[in-house]
């Protein structure tokens, strides 16, 4: 499977539809994997998150046109994703430290710190040490008691790890000592994809005893 390939095909599509919505799902029916997958590749193959990816893009862009062109701010703001002027000026300010009227005086000639746009040559340089051939080994039996848990990842619009995991594993680790043949020390958090692909079911299990 050639992941450089797939992920280059989903920046194609992202880079055609920064002004308009950009879903997850949409982004990995373009790579041709399933979502959670292809959030899991993003992340390892350039070290951010494809949301964090998209909104600096959508910033980037809207700031090529605050240099650029005499469009409204608040066009630019509505294109990059903001539903109002002023959350699109604290963004800019949280990263660049500038309003968009400070950028637009600036002048194109004097602004370079621009978010690097990622291509399969980019890929290809970050990742020329990198096998991304998956290893595939045979994992021995096991038997898992626990608890679960259903969430929705980091890269979906519904996130919600922060109220579902901890709760998870602070009810788990309460009654841990209940389960007999337990192994000390060993703990898993089992995940799986639903089919919901933005969906995800987490496990919280202790190893037991054969």
């Amino acid at each position: 499977m050639n992941y450089l390939h797939q992920v280059t095909r989903a920046i194609e599509y992202i880079e055609s539809n920064l002004d308009a919505d950009i879903s997850l799902k949409n982004v990995a029916i373009q790579a041709g994997i399933s979502q959670w997958h292809f959030a899991r590749i993003f992340k390892a193959l350039t070290n951010e998150t494809l949301k964090s990816y998209i909104r600096n893009r959508r910033l980037s862009n809207a700031m090529d046109k605050l240099l650029t062109s005499q469009e409204r701010i608040i066009e630019i703001a509505m294109g990059a994703g903001f539903s109002t002027q002023e959350s699109f000026s604290r963004a800019l300010k949280k990263i660049y430290q500038l309003n968009p009227h400070e950028i637009r005086q600036l002048g194109e000639k004097n602004w370079t710190n621009q978010k690097v746009r990622i291509d399969e040559s980019y890929l290809n340089h970050i990742n020329q040490h990198m096998n991304l051939k998956p290893t595939i080994y045979q994992q021995d039996e096991l038997i898992l008691v626990g608890m679960k848990t259903q969430f929705y990842s980091v890269d979906s619009e519904k996130n919600n790890i922060a109220d579902k995991l901890p709760p998870l594993w602070h009810n788990f680790l309460t009654r841990v000592d209940e389960i007999e043949h337990r192994i000390i020390g060993n703990m898993y958090g089992v995940i799986t994809q639903l089919a919901d692909n933005n969906k995800l079911d987490v496990k919280g299990r202790v190893k037991l005893y054969h």
